[in-house]
C-alpha cells in the first residue's frame, strides 16, 4: 500500500492518467487503511488529471445549447464544470472508472447554473410575437429545462440513467441495452426505470 501510493508522486505533473495508474488510484481509493493525507493527494491528482476534460464539456455544453446559456460566459460554465468534477473527486470510491462517473455531476451544475437564473428571465421567453416561427422553438426550450431540472432532483442512479439516455435536447444517445451495459444492470431493469421516469414528468 505505503509503495503504491509513493509510485503516484510524479503523476501529479503529468497531467495525464494511463490504465495502470487509474488502477493503482482506485485500489488505494479501496484500502481500508488509506489516511487522510493519501486521500486528499488522491484527490488533488484527479482533478488535475480531468480538469482538462471538465473545460472541454462546459466548451461542448454551451456549443450544443448556445440560446440558453447565451448569457452566461464561457467562463462561468468551466468553472461550474470544474465544482462538478470536484463534487465527483469527493463522493468518488475507486470502484468504477472516473471518466464515467463524473459527467453527471458535471452537467447537474451546468443545469444548476442555467436554471439559476431569476424567474423574470425565463419567462421572457413568453414574452414574444406569438406569430413568430421562433415562438415553438422557444417554448420547447423552456420544457427541456424544466425537464432536466426535475430530473436533478431524482436519485443519482435515475439521474445517470436519464443523461445517459438523452442528450440535453432530449434526443436519444444511447440504447437501454449500452446503458445497461454500461452501469452493470439488467436492460429491463434501465427501461422500467426509464419509464418511471418519463411517467413522473
Amino acid at each position: 500500500m505505503r509503495f503504491i501510493y509513493f509510485t503516484l508522486f510524479p503523476i501529479v505533473y503529468t497531467l495525464h492518467l494511463n490504465f495502470q495508474q487509474k488502477k493503482l488510484i482506485n485500489q488505494i481509493l479501496q484500502h481500508p487503511s488509506k489516511t487522510e493525507k493519501q486521500h486528499n493527494t488522491i484527490k488533488k491528482i484527479l482533478f488535475v488529471s480531468y480538469e482538462k476534460m471538465a473545460i472541454k464539456q462546459a466548451y461542448e455544453f454551451k456549443k450544443r445549447n448556445r440560446y440558453l446559456c447565451k448569457d452566461i460566459s464561457q467562463e462561468e460554465l468551466s468553472f461550474c464544470s470544474k465544482f462538478g468534477l470536484w463534487k465527483s473527486i469527493v463522493n468518488f470510491k475507486g470502484t468504477s472508472h472516473l471518466e464515467n462517473y463524473c459527467p453527471l455531476y458535471i452537467k447537474h451544475e451546468l443545469l444548476k447554473k442555467i436554471n439559476s437564473f431569476p424567474m423574470k428571465q425565463k419567462e421572457k421567453i413568453y414574452e414574444i410575437d406569438l406569430s413568430s416561427s421562433d415562438y415553438s422553438k422557444k417554448k420547447y426550450r423552456l420544457k427541456q429545462m424544466k425537464i432536466w431540472n426535475y430530473v436533478s432532483t431524482l436519485d443519482i442512479l435515475s439521474q445517470k440513467i436519464f443523461a445517459m439516455k438523452f442528450d440535453y435536447s432530449l434526443q436519444k444517445q444511447r440504447s437501454n441495452k449500452e446503458i445497461a451495459e454500461k452501469i452493470g444492470y439488467s436492460e429491463e431493469f434501465v427501461r422500467k426505470r426509464l419509464l418511471q421516469i418519463v411517467k413522473s414528468i
